[in-house]
């Protein structure tokens, strides 16, 4: 693997529309620095994918910076900034990175990832 992502701590519960934070370790293991600078800037980023169908519910969720390099080599965690969707239900919390206008790094060819499943009630 040349990234890692992991979720370190997430709710199991979330009510609709309500925004949290999730922490994501994210390990770099290639020989370019990760950063959050123009012009195209590398956010954590993240997806809401419905847990029955596996369609996305919310494609592009709210962007966290990184307010710090990620070196080669290095290993560094974040607080993802979230907001639960609007509907209740049992989702798919899917994390990504995205440079932005570029690439989201879940899609092919870098299948880069973390999920957890999230209960959104009422």
């Amino acid at each position: 693997k040349r990234l890692s992502m992991e979720i370190i701590q997430c709710q199991e519960e979330v009510r609709i529309s309500e925004p949290f934070e999730v922490s994501v370790e994210i390990g770099n293991h290639t020989k370019h620095t990760l950063h959050s600078l123009p012009p195209n800037p590398i956010n954590l980023s993240y997806h809401w994918v419905d847990s029955t169908s596996n369609e996305p519910v919310v494609f592009d969720g709210l962007r966290t910076p990184f307010c710090f390099p990620v070196r080669p080599g290095s290993v560094r965690s974040l607080q993802a900034k979230c907001q639960a969707p609007p509907q209740v239900g049992e989702y798919i919390l899917r994390f990504a990175l995205v440079q932005e206008q570029h690439a989201w790094f879940d899609q092919p060819p870098f299948h880069q990832f973390a999920e957890r499943l999230v209960n959104i009630s009422q």
